[in-house]
């Protein structure tokens, strides 16, 4: 076996699954499994790979020790194999401030969409060596480069803990050097937001657009936004209010450009991205 390197941090799990009489053990596999899938995604983007085979698993684990009841809390130590491009990163010290980086990027990310009409105001721009978050033009926060990328995928193992929060088999996760001050720091409020995976648009707005094609059978299809409107120009796909009749839709596929009356269905994943167009009306003569 390789030779490995190790830093050590604290951990505190709550909720009516840890008590002084024994402690749930679902609720405490699905917390551990989480909570290795946060670390994993960390590890897997600075390695750039893909996965963790069980040959190559060895190379970076988590260990708990110390493990008291009541709270369910400890220590674990991250291991990491000294192979050459772990060193390149900078060992297990960078792991674990990479994996903060990537929890106060989400925080950030949520706390920004607290209605659904704030999305529009959100991006967020990489440079060579770092990546900001930028909320109306002025920028919130900057992290390392490659946070963005492992965001996106640390988020899955976040809404891994959402049924047990919604359930109060857990209150509350923290991770960190020191518990008083916990680098992170999952309660209900921050689990709730990260759980919310998709809304639409409070507002309706006004789109030229290209109907590209539609199924009647799924009252679905797709439509083209033409450049220089309230959302980027493109291809979305879309589906219609039960107001709104089949053969309006068939008709306006005979115009190069209809006007609609629509509202944006976003997922967030984290960023705000437009995944659906719901269609509401439907007019011939689009406003120039």
């Amino acid at each position: 076996m390789a030779e490995r390197h190790q830093q050590e941090i604290q951990f505190r799990f709550e909720g009516s699954a840890f008590i002084e009489e024994g402690i749930y053990v679902h609720a405490v596999a699905q917390s551990f499994f989480a909570m290795q899938n946060i670390f994993d995604t960390t590890y897997l983007t600075l390695s750039g790979k893909k996965r963790l085979s069980a040959r190559t698993r060895h190379n970076f684990i988590l260990v708990a020790k110390e493990i008291r009841q009541g709270s369910l809390e400890g220590h674990i130590e991250i291991f990491v194999a000294a192979l050459p491009f772990v060193e390149q990163l900078g060992g297990p010290k960078v792991i674990w401030e990479m994996t903060k980086a990537t929890f106060d990027f989400l925080r950030t990310i949520f706390a920004l969409i607290c209605e659904p009409k704030d999305f529009k105001g959100i991006s967020v721009k990489t440079g060579d060596n770092s990546t900001v978050i930028v909320h109306n033009e002025k920028i919130v926060a900057s992290y390392p480069f490659p946070v963005k990328d492992m965001a996106s995928e640390a988020l899955g193992a976040y809404r891994e803990l959402v049924p047990l929060f919604r359930t109060g088999d857990v209150a509350r996760i923290q991770i960190g050097e020191n518990l008083e001050q916990p680098a992170i720091d999952v309660t209900p409020d921050i689990a709730d937001k990260f759980g919310r995976r998709r809304f639409r648009a409070d507002e309706s707005v006004e789109l030229t657009v290209e109907i590209i094609r539609f199924d009647k059978k799924r009252g679905s299809g797709r439509l083209m936004v033409l450049p220089g409107q309230k959302i980027p120009a493109g291809e979305y796909p879309f589906s219609i209010t039960k107001q709104l009749k089949q053969s309006e839709v068939i008709e306006s596929m005979l115009h190069n450009k209809v006007s609609i009356i629509c509202r944006e269905e976003v997922a967030l994943d984290p960023l705000p991205r437009i995944v659906r167009i719901q269609v509401e009306s439907i007019a011939w003569k689009p406003k120039a």
